[in-house]
């Protein structure tokens, strides 16, 4: 979900590598980011997880396929919160 360079390969996605308490020490800082919006993405992301994490728990399939879209919006989520923190 980062960026990757020709040279050192794919970049850590800054917000998504960092622990519970390095992101809140980042989200209480005087900067412009993260804000609102890696915080709406993350926390849409978190919720995709849960669905992820419940549809796993059905031993009959039927939410297999809730299981895999909650998976790819996941995903997509987490990608938003990186990309609302780059600079334009």
């Amino acid at each position: 979900m980062g960026s990757s360079s020709d040279d050192d390969g794919p970049v850590p996605d800054p917000y998504l590598s960092a622990t519970l308490a390095e992101f809140l020490d980042k989200l209480a800082a005087r900067t412009p980011a993260p804000g609102g919006g890696s915080v709406a993405s993350i926390t849409c992301a978190m919720a995709a997880g849960l669905v992820e994490m419940a549809s796993a728990f059905d031993s009959s399939g039927m939410l297999d396929q809730v299981g895999a879209r909650a998976h790819e919006l996941r995903g997509e989520a987490a990608a938003l919160a990186e990309a609302d923190g780059r600079e334009i």
